[in-house]
């Protein structure tokens, strides 16, 4: 089953943006919820922005433009909510605590602190074509240059697994945190999250 994407779904005062082909059979209105990082009046300016628009607002590479904190998702086919997630902080040149880390081969590893919830309806089939992990991220630097290959072996030596976040399979109704770590060729620029199940090639992107 592919990913497509659909207009923004308001859940529990949390904007979830773009979309999924997974059936869902949970209620709209309790959806994944993670804690608040927006208020209710942030929540609702934003949704109706973009239903004025009659879709997310999308950049000149189809992606849609996340701040650190806000939330965003995969919906169903019928507007329900698959899963939820965000991008809390994002941390150039992390320090190793393991002892047998190995040096970043591109330069900065960098820490994304991700939280992310999944639907208690959504099908445990459905969510075996979610990922989370470094394959779906791509760096933009400042020279304009995408670069995509983040997951090097310093990325997987350089922290205690109990830190990074869960490289299982997400399961309904649950709710997961931890780190991702990037290796990335620079300390800033711009990070795109842009799942392999997504048909389109779009995804998300923050700025740092």
């Amino acid at each position: 089953m592919r990913f497509k994407s659909s207009l923004p779904v308001l859940v529990s005062a949390v904007l979830v943006l773009a979309g999924c082909g997974s059936s869902v059979s949970e209620d709209s209105s309790a959806g994944p919820e993670l804690p608040d990082v927006q208020t209710e009046e942030e929540a609702n300016a934003s949704a109706d922005a973009e239903a004025e628009a009659g879709q997310p607002e999308r950049n000149e590479r189809g992606n849609i433009v996340k701040a650190i904190g806000e939330e965003g998702g995969l919906t169903g086919p019928d507007g329900d909510p698959v899963l939820t997630f965000a991008v809390d902080s994002i941390t150039p040149d992390v320090q190793c605590t393991e002892d047998y880390a190995s040096p970043p081969e591109n330069g900065h590893l960098t820490a994304v602190q991700l939280r992310v919830a999944t639907a208690p309806g959504v099908s445990a089939e459905d969510l075996g074509f979610l990922s989370v992990s470094a394959y779906d991220w791509n760096f933009i630097g400042a020279d304009g240059v995408t670069v995509t290959n983040l997951d090097t072996i310093a990325t997987y030596s350089c922290l205690a697994q109990g830190a990074l976040f869960p490289s299982d399979t997400l399961r309904p109704g649950s709710q997961y945190a931890g780190t991702l770590l990037l290796d990335l060729p620079a300390p800033s620029g711009t990070l795109v999250y842009s799942p392999s199940s997504v048909y389109d090639g779009s995804g998300w992107e923050w700025q740092f």
